[in-house]
């Protein structure tokens, strides 16, 4: 069998949810059944992956008022859309839950991580058409090392093959087969892998959260400076608490999440000096437009 035909059987299983076998087990068989008696989130991390999305959701979690779902980053609002929004409620807590939230007359969140998603150029629409009000946590990241980190991860997990400089060089013809890739609905989270992402694009921001702050109000859009999330972590998820409106919590237990093992990071290369350079220099009237927007001071580089 060659390749081109082992692919299409490949993604022919796992675009029908009841064939697929790598995903099937019992417990998402009884949520595939239950869905409709699940809540949706009201909440979600729309952005920005490699950029501590993990760290925040998980920390998040520990705040009783806080529920997640049973798959973090799911994905749904760009490369699981065509499942449909049963598949994506069943991911969340049954909605029995609520009972026991009003019984002490507190507020529930049920929070969603999908950090892929602020790149979409659909997402923030289908979010919109879902979750008409749903509270959105973006986080930003020093673009230059957002892009070299995300090329990194790439390469690490053998989906990357050209080097960072290559990559940085075709950036504009990548972003444009991908733009198209998404427009045409071609995107899966099974392909996803196969993408030639444009790392460099990605990072500028303000192409990216234009879109969100033209459908969300700004009440809505709580956004995070990585570099503040560093220094000052409690301090970061308590202003979290306080833009969800419910009690700030000591987050005793807080712990970063996703990072490179020690062992890699030993491994890995650094970015090649004039590389830096020359993407600092670039990002430089990008990063000033989404200060000026967001009224925030990043201090990067």
């Amino acid at each position: 069998m060659d390749k081109q035909l082992k692919n299409k059987l490949r993604d022919f299983i796992l675009e029908k949810p009841f064939l697929n076998p790598y995903r099937f087990d019992l417990d998402r068989m009884i949520r595939n059944l239950t869905s409709n008696f699940r809540l949706l989130p009201n909440t979600i991390i729309v952005g920005n992956n490699k950029s501590a999305s993990n760290t925040v959701y998980f920390n998040l979690l520990e705040h009783p008022q806080i529920k997640g779902a049973s798959r973090r980053e799911n994905r749904f609002f760009d490369a699981n859309y065509w499942r449909g929004v049963n598949w994506y409620k069943s991911h969340f807590p049954k909605k029995s839950i609520e009972k026991e939230f009003e019984k002490s007359n507190s507020k529930l969140i049920i929070l969603d991580s999908s950090p892929t998603a602020y790149l979409h150029p659909f997402a923030a629409s289908r979010v919109k058409k879902l979750l008409p009000s749903a509270k959105l946590i973006i986080l930003f990241r020093n673009p230059t090392d957002h892009a070299y980190s995300l090329w990194h991860h790439r390469v690490r997990t053998n989906v990357e093959s050209e080097t960072f400089e290559n990559c940085v060089l075709n950036d504009q013809e990548r972003f444009e087969e991908t733009e198209k890739k998404w427009i045409n609905d071609e995107v899966k989270e099974h392909t996803w892998k196969d993408l030639r992402l444009s790392y460099v694009s990605d990072g500028i921001y303000f192409n990216h959260i234009e879109k969100w702050f033209s459908l969300f109000p700004k009440e809505n859009i709580h956004c995070i400076n990585v570099n503040d999330l560093a220094k000052e972590p409690i301090i970061v998820l308590n202003k979290i608490c306080n833009f969800l409106n419910i009690s700030e919590y000591d987050f005793k237990n807080y712990v970063i999440k996703n990072t490179a093992k020690s062992k890699i990071q030993k491994t890995s290369k650094p970015i090649n000096p004039d590389t830096r350079k020359k993407l600092v220099e670039f990002y430089k009237p990008h990063n000033e437009k989404l200060e000026s927007f967001l009224n925030m001071k990043f201090d990067w580089d």
